[in-house]
């Protein structure tokens, strides 16, 4: 998922293999926006979202949470949780540059 943002003007990545890692790296540097999929070793990503909505320092960062293929119905708890927005998983690289910049309030650029 990080490849998606990586050639992007004035966008640095940081990369979690696993939930605590992501909220060490978020608590460091609280970004802007975290695309977190939910089948994170470790700490999963619905309670990487529920401590990132605790702590003041990531509170108002946007998260886009990545599910499984079909989301396995769980829609309305990734926002119940504080997602901002998600996708499931096979997206193309398009679509979640589109969510980012919905999400951000930015104009996607069309490529």
């Amino acid at each position: 998922m990080a490849s998606v943002f990586e050639d992007e003007p004035g966008v640095q990545v940081f990369k979690a293999h696993e939930g605590d890692q992501a909220l060490q790296m978020a608590a460091a540097r609280p970004p802007t926006l975290v695309v977190l999929d939910v089948a994170l070793p470790g700490r999963g990503g619905f309670a990487v979202v529920r401590l990132l909505r605790r702590d003041r320092r990531t509170a108002n960062s946007k998260v886009i949470l990545v599910p499984g293929m079909d989301g396995g119905g769980a829609e309305a708890n990734m926002f119940n949780l504080g997602a901002d927005g998600f996708m499931t998983k096979l997206f193309s690289p398009f679509d979640l540059l589109a969510k980012a910049a919905e999400l951000l309030h930015l104009d996607p650029v069309l490529a």
